[in-house]
């Protein structure tokens, strides 16, 4: 192995990487997009990584690895008070479906795709997966009602190392298989498997958790521990039988996240940041590694085949197999056509296309290209398309832009009924109920309850928010609030009061490190607040115009000591002010300030819509 080609393609794919994942967060549209067009890039158009050459068939040993990350990750996405009201969907889409899934697709492969029954399984059995990556970040952007979300997030998890299974059995049958003894290796693999995946759960599972929770075990070896177990258990169940270790680590992420582990808080900040790591790098170089000869060598046929998987294959298979199941024949038909494959996919097809190549089979050069190809226009299709499809088919989408406001207080009362006037979708959650009492009277939504532990074990659906206030008068307790809840509302979309004098040596570096964005005026903390208020102080709502610009409202506001606190868009999406972030309002947005009540002799004439009861403010004349 050439050491300087090697950092070279590191070098290379990394910078790649984080570009493609830029742009696509940027552009707010699935990262692997943009990732297999780096990958083709640097590969086979430009030259710049030969895979082959550089890393030879350590590649597949680093995308096997890899993938037993991303198993281990989404077994740490499912946890089971999820299935409440939605656990017969679940079971067939991850039993029934599957079955029907592959059957419908190798039959397809076969008569429309002309190829062998053979190849025909081993790419139905692949494209039966469904990829967390892919479908959990276009979850995140777009709000269907929860139940699908459960459904589209277990089939996707689930399903993968199924799928890989299936792949790796299929495999060994073609390659070893004969005679009468076909079905009894079959059989004896499938209980090698699910065996092994049990048994490995039940006592790494316990052991671990007893360690970590009995135990004086220190805090800063559980993650690398836990890491160096879940590839030790991969590389052992080679020797039971392939493809069980990814069941077998897939099940024990599952266990830890349903069992209270007190190492998951630490897993969850880091599950997310070696995702990302390994699928850019993973979807790079396979990207990079496609020979465009054999992408040229498809025929009509095999297009057609990819068309009528992208299309049709899945809706046909998930209906049928959802008949009489608690899903609505609406839901059934929006999870069917909804079927992004991802990275496991990719991966597995890389894989078993060059092992069948080398025992014989010449088609399987086409498994590659073909599940790639699935792969990217799945992507793209399905992604975009999910919302209007169920739009279609009359399923809500929630528009995700509300505000979480945490602490209820009398001016968080106010804030919010000056934002639900507006449209804006508001609930404040304290744990003291009676500090919930004013809220109510006013008909603001309110949730009751410790809000980290409530999303934690589903009690508290976000699904119409996207945006968190933290305001209690415990500034640690917000940080912490905003530092728990950054995974659910994104970094950029958390905020919490600015800190007083007295706390800030105290409490700053935790709120930067950890909590969320300061608001930029920093007078603005709870004891100030709750003065003003005493003193007349309130919110308003300040539409701005060609005529009334955002100038004109700083020089009313600076004389009279006006704070813009946040500007509500014709989306209703929001924009608050920070220590960060700058205000850059325009014509028709609409500015709220914490304002004292001098401001309305200024003012001039109000006009109050009585539709959004804004108050429209003109300069003075």
């Amino acid at each position: 192995m050439d050491t300087h080609a090697l950092l070279h393609a590191i070098g290379w794919t990394l910078f790649a990487a984080g570009i493609a994942q830029y742009v696509a967060w940027k552009l707010n549209v699935p990262s692997i997009i943009f990732l297999i067009i780096a990958g083709v890039i640097l590969g086979p158009i430009s030259g710049v990584i030969d895979v082959d050459q550089v890393f030879g068939h350590a590649l597949n040993v680093i995308i096997e690895l890899t993938v037993v990350i991303l198993l281990f990750e989404g077994g740490l996405n499912l946890k089971f008070h999820e299935l409440k009201g939605s656990s017969f969907g679940v079971k067939r889409l991850i039993s029934l479906g599957v079955v029907v899934n592959a059957v419908i697709c190798s039959f397809c492969a076969h008569k429309i795709g002309g190829l062998s029954w053979e190849i025909s399984w081993i790419i139905a059995s692949i494209l039966v997966v469904t990829g967390p990556t892919a479908i959990i970040p276009v979850l995140r952007q777009i709000n269907v009602d929860p139940k699908i979300k459960k459904y589209l997030k277990w089939e996707a998890i689930i399903n993968d190392p199924i799928g890989v299974l299936m792949t790796m059995i299929s495999y060994q049958y073609l390659v070893y298989a004969e005679g009468g003894s076909s079905y009894t290796i079959i059989l004896w693999s499938i209980f090698k498997a699910v065996g092994f995946s049990i048994l490995v759960t039940a006592i790494i599972g316990s052991f671990i958790k007893y360690v970590f929770d009995k135990t004086q075990y220190p805090d800063f070896l559980k993650i690398p521990t836990v890491l160096s177990v879940i590839l030790l258990i991969f590389i052992v169940s080679r020797e039971v039988q392939e493809g069980s270790g990814l069941l077998a680590v897939t099940f024990l992420g599952i266990y830890f996240t349903n069992n209270e582990m007190l190492v998951f808080s630490e897993l969850r900040k880091f599950k997310e940041s070696i995702s990302v790591f390994t699928v850019s790098i993973l979807f790079i170089l396979l990207s990079a590694n496609i020979d465009f000869k054999i992408i040229h060598a498809l025929n009509f046929r095999h297009f057609l085949f990819i068309a009528a998987v992208v299309l049709v294959v899945r809706v046909i298979a998930i209906f049928i197999s959802t008949i009489k199941s608690d899903m609505s024949w609406r839901e059934s038909l929006l999870v069917g056509w909804f079927g992004p494959r991802g990275i496991v996919a990719a991966s597995i097809a890389g894989i078993i296309g060059l092992r069948l190549e080398e025992v014989g089979f010449d088609e399987a050069k086409y498994i590659l290209p073909i599940v790639f190809l699935v792969v990217f226009a799945t992507v793209i299709i399905h992604g975009i398309s999910f919302k209007y499809v169920a739009k279609l088919l009359g399923i809500q989408i929630k528009d995700g832009k509300g505000l979480v406001i945490v602490g209820s207080s009398r001016w968080a009362t106010e804030f919010a009924k000056t934002l639900g006037d507006l449209g804006v979708k508001v609930l404040i959650v304290d744990s003291n109920w009676y500090k919930l009492k004013r809220p109510r009277q006013q008909g603001i939504k309110v949730h009751y309850g410790e809000i980290v532990l409530d999303i934690e074990t589903g009690q508290l659906d976000l699904s119409d928010y996207g945006y968190l206030f933290t305001a209690t008068d415990n500034n640690a307790y917000n940080a912490y609030v905003c530092g728990s809840l950054g995974e659910d509302f994104g970094k950029n979309n958390i905020f919490q009061l600015p800190l007083m004098e007295t706390e800030k040596s105290r409490i700053e570096t935790l709120s930067k490190s950890f909590g969320g964005q300061l608001l930029a005026d920093k007078d603005l903390f709870y004891e100030n607040i709750k003065q003003r208020i005493f003193y007349g102080w309130g919110f308003k709502a300040t539409q701005l115009s060609k005529k009334f610009k955002f100038e004109d409202f700083q020089k009313i506001g600076e004389k009279f000591g006006a704070t813009h606190l946040l500007t509500v868009h014709k989306d209703k999406s929001l924009d608050f002010i920070t220590d960060l972030k700058t205000a850059k309002p325009k014509p028709d947005d609409i500015i709220i300030s914490f304002t004292n009540r001098a401001l309305d002799n200024i003012y001039g004439k109000e006009k109050l819509s009585a539709k959004r009861n804004l108050v429209k403010l003109k300069p003075v004349e």
